[in-house]
């Protein structure tokens, strides 16, 4: 998770970006250029919160809750997400496809980078796209309930793939923990059939 935590990032601040520059003819303009300064600054939070958890992580190893609380960073970028798909509600046609598509796809880039810690994943996901769908689904009229209902079909997806992909993750880990451990008993088996050797 730490070793990829850059590239979900870099693709928040690019879409970012993206929705910034499609709702710059809105009436919510200066709430738009706020939204820009929180997300940013949250990208800033995340990246520095990474750094120090990957030392901590060098230094003490694995521990929970440190896991945890990294996990809660990732709710961050996700509530700030989740407060920019908001501006759908009276944004253009243009700007309100920019704004769930970016958001879909922090969350399906999300699954491949964050599934190696489902925590970290529900925090993500969840805030970043169910202000969407209640704010479209209260809004009402046929295209916002299909875009709603689409949008929430789409985090149930997600949330299968993010799961799928841990699981998977995790009989990669387990069969190389075990091949390790089957290496380090043929190498101490080697070691003292060399002993015997020597001694005979």
């Amino acid at each position: 998770l730490l070793d990829h935590s850059v590239i979900p990032l870099i693709g928040s601040a690019i879409g970012g970006s993206l929705v910034g520059l499609a709702h710059m003819d809105s009436p919510y303009q200066q709430q738009v250029l706020v939204w820009l300064f929180v997300l940013y600054a949250t990208i800033v939070i995340r990246a520095l919160l990474t750094k120090r958890c990957r030392s901590r992580f060098k230094e003490m190893g694995y521990s929970r809750p440190e896991a945890i609380r990294y996990a809660l960073t990732t709710g961050l970028s996700g509530f700030s997400w989740g407060m920019g798909g908001l501006f759908v509600l009276d944004a253009s046609p243009l700007a309100m496809v920019v704004t769930i598509t970016a958001i879909q796809a922090m969350i399906m880039g999300g699954a491949l980078t964050l599934g190696a810690y489902l925590p970290s994943f529900y925090a993500f996901s969840l805030p970043a796209i169910l202000p969407l769908v209640v704010a479209l689904g209260l809004k009402g009229g046929g295209t916002n309930i299909v875009l709603a209902l689409y949008s929430a079909i789409f985090l149930v997806l997600m949330l299968d793939i993010a799961k799928r992909l841990n699981h998977s993750l995790r009989d990669v880990w387990k069969l190389t923990f075990e091949k390790e451990y089957l290496l380090s008993e043929l190498t101490k088996a080697n070691d003292h059939q060399k002993t015997l050797a020597n001694t005979d």
